[in-house]
């Protein structure tokens, strides 16, 4: 199956990102059109559905049962959707055993396809966000009648809203950074790549005389530069706003002479930089008087080095240090990072630097700091790093460091760490159900796969005990009872222990019936079902008290439904083997 790059562009994967939080919103009109979809390809199965890098979301289902519709998704390497998404044309497979775009495509033998139609499901710029399907369980050719038709319904759900508008691009906004750029004692203006002036802060209205109002809009050029000086700065502007993605952020330093509202001629001295945008790039403009440059050339260069690092991470916090790594300041934000509690900076620092680890979890060396990474000449950009305090949730950072230098010397270092302890945790938990998913898909429920799914929950390095139990139903005198059927611990461990109705956590999930998740003091455990009845328990005991128990119980119940509807699955074939094997009636209606 094709791998084509574009199936992973970032912009791409957030407009169906976009398009999944509205869509998932109505899935009753996307199961129209998928019924849409059926009728004009005169098919029994329809599909709308939005691919994004992991999975193939199916907003909208028609003629689809089973584990499909529970849990509206499939891994994109099992689907046939990722391959109207990687060519971005439609795609007419009319015999789906035999066709060489269907191999490794899972989906088609476990719903046992014959036949396949997907057209691309585009936004307003054209972006290609999922497919609109026809399929059928016997090989069959699409007529040409058909192939319109249901490309006119692809057409048709593009205008609706909240798929019109997914793929447009975000827009920096800078009305959000108005206070921060007021604080700036430098002249900070934006620019279009045509000169005309975005934002423009307190200070240079201080620097040039020109209020707020009365310089957004104009050209910079003839604003400040009506002389020869203007030459220089189109022929920056021009060149930064032209620069490859990789080369942008790259500060262009020019000196010169601005005419400021009174007529006054100030030497400035400019420091310019792209910053990328939806809309082209965006140039900043950081303007220093330099009428004074002889006596405070020292202080505008390491104002300079402190405003370049500071604006790469507006949105997280910051803190440097001396060249012997004594730290100098941080920023508000700092000195609540590491456990949300108020401290002092010095306590904070002392605090990171104890309780730093490697995303390993292995304890991190003072030589492996970012700021000592950074004295000794790294650049450091996206370090993993962990924060571990007793009693409080583990937080990851990623942490970019670089030196100050005034003119050939360092004086320090600046740390940049910015938090990403909830898209860790939300990648974790996704790798996990996606595993989980494609061993179900591929090899079904059995005591085999009972264990490896328990092993791949618990995660590696593990994080929690993970078990699963099955029903076992009553037998003359017997009463039915919990079955231990694999424990993360070990195969071994404890294995065919029994638990009654209602007797532990697990007993007592079973008892409860009820979907979500049961939680005590020692973990969580959700019921695992097919059709009606209680099939089993899969009971979760993590091993870090901290951890995040509402995201566990979310993430426990998804895999919850994946699993019991397997397990129904591998029950009733057991129960019903003889009677197929024996039986010459039809076949079972598909899907299951």
């Amino acid at each position: 199956m094709s791998q084509d790059g574009d199936l992973y562009d970032e912009r791409r994967l957030a407009a169906v990102g976009r398009a999944t939080a509205v869509l998932t919103g109505v899935p009753l009109s996307m199961d129209a059109v998928a019924g849409a979809a059926a009728r004009v390809a005169n098919a029994p199965i329809g599909v709308v559905s939005l691919v994004d890098g992991e999975w193939d979301r199916l907003v909208g289902l028609h003629g689809i049962g089973g584990v499909f519709a529970l849990t509206r998704r499939i891994a994109v390497d099992d689907s046939l959707c990722r391959t109207v998404v990687s060519s971005g044309r439609p795609v007419w497979i009319s015999d789906a055993v035999t066709d060489h775009r269907a191999e490794g495509a899972a989906v088609v033998s476990y719903l046992g396809l014959g036949a396949f139609a997907g057209v691309p499901l585009l936004g307003a710029d054209g972006a290609v966000v999922g497919s609109v399907c026809a399929l059928d369980a016997v090989p069959r050719e699409w007529s040409a009648s058909q192939r319109a038709a249901l490309e006119g319904v692809a057409a048709t759900t593009g205008l609706l809203p909240g798929v019109a508008g997914v793929a447009s691009e975000l827009t920096v906004n800078l009305l959000d950074l108005v206070p921060l750029l007021d604080a700036l004692a430098e002249a900070f203006v934006v620019v279009d790549g045509d000169g005309a002036i975005l934002a423009w802060n307190a200070a240079a209205t201080s620097t040039f005389g020109w209020t707020r109002q009365q310089a957004m809009g104009c050209s910079l050029h003839s604003l400040l530069f009506p002389d020869r000086d203007a030459v220089t700065i189109r022929a920056v502007l021009a060149t930064l706003a032209t620069l490859p993605p990789a080369q942008r952020g790259q500060a262009r330093r020019h000196t010169v002479w601005a005419t400021t509202r009174d007529g006054q001629r100030l030497p400035v001295d400019a420091s310019i930089r792209a910053v990328p945008s939806a809309d082209g790039s965006r140039l900043c403009v950081s303007m220093l008087d330099a009428s004074g440059r002889f006596d405070a050339e020292a202080d505008a260069d390491r104002r300079d080095g402190l405003l370049q690092a500071v604006l790469n991470s507006l949105d997280t916090a910051v803190f440097a240090c001396d060249q012997n790594g004594r730290p100098l300041f941080g920023n508000p934000a700092l000195l609540s990072l590491a456990d949300g509690e108020e401290r002092s900076f010095a306590e904070t620092i002392a605090l990171l630097r104890t309780s730093a680890r490697h995303e390993t979890g292995d304890r991190m060396e003072q030589a492996d700091l970012p700021s000592m990474r950074a004295l000794a000449g790294e650049i450091v950009r996206d370090a993993e790093m962990a924060l571990v305090s007793p009693g409080k949730p583990t937080r990851y950072f990623l942490a970019n460091a670089e030196r100050i230098m005034v003119g050939s010397e360092a004086t320090g270092a600046v740390v940049a760490l910015r938090d990403v302890t909830d898209t860790h945790r939300e990648q974790r938990l996704r790798r996990d159900e996606l595993a989980v998913a494609r061993l179900l898909l591929h090899e079904g429920y059995s005591p085999t796969t009972a264990q490896r799914i328990v092993e791949t929950v618990a995660g590696t390095p593990r994080r929690f005990r993970v078990r699963l139990w099955v029903v076992e139903p009553a037998t003359g005198p017997t009463a039915a009872a919990l079955r231990l059927m694999a424990d993360s611990a070990g195969p071994g461990d404890g294995s065919g222990r029994r638990l009654g109705y209602g007797e532990g956590l697990a007993g007592a999930a079973w008892a409860s019936g009820d979907p979500a998740p049961v939680r005590t003091a020692t973990g969580l455990a959700t019921v695992l079902r097919g059709t009606g009845d209680v099939l089993g328990v899969l009971e979760l005991e993590p091993d870090d008290e901290a951890e995040d128990l509402d995201a566990l119980a979310a993430h426990l119940e998804r895999i919850g439904v994946d699993v019991g509807f397997h397990l129904y699955r591998s029950t009733f074939s057991r129960r019903n083997s003889s009677a197929r094997a024996s039986s010459n009636g039809p076949p079972p209606s598909w899907p299951l």
